[in-house]
């Protein structure tokens, strides 16, 4: 683990890209007076990292990510904590990710789940993990989101 985050500060990051029409999403979810955050696996100070990078901290009013310690190893805990520190209530709360973890903690606490294709994880996978909708663009999560 040591070792792919040493590669991934150095080499990964400038690999990576931001998928296409995510930054319009992103917009277009603020200017419909969405609140944005971010939940990930990866470590907190990797997550920021993350976001700055590519530009998108201006979309997002926090990013959560894991502690070394492991204290959020779980998407489910770490999601949990987020709607604690955010006083989110779960009617009011949709979990956007490509994972089956991101599926499955967003329906530990009864968050609607929006399983999207174009990242790491498969329709399958996300299917199986209990997706409520499959987008396999962010231009169907904005129309999903405002229309439903």
């Amino acid at each position: 683990m040591r070792l792919y985050r040493e590669r991934f500060s150095v080499t990964g990051l400038p690999e990576n890209r931001v998928y296409p029409g995510l930054s319009e999403l992103l917009a277009n979810l603020n200017l419909v007076g969405c609140r944005l955050f971010v939940a990930m696996s990866k470590p907190s100070v990797s997550a920021h990292k993350i976001v700055h990078h590519f530009g998108l901290t201006k979309y997002f009013v926090a990013v959560y990510g894991s502690d070394f310690d492991d204290r959020f190893e779980k998407k489910a805990d770490l999601i949990r904590y987020l709607m604690d520190s955010e006083h989110l209530g779960a009617r009011d709360t949709v979990m956007v990710g490509d994972r089956s973890h991101d599926m499955l903690g967003a329906k530990a606490h009864g968050v609607s789940a929006i399983g999207v294709t174009w990242g790491y994880g498969s329709r399958k996978e996300l299917e199986k993990a209990g997706a409520d909708v499959i987008c396999c663009s962010p231009a169907e999560v904005f129309r999903f989101l405002t229309e439903s």
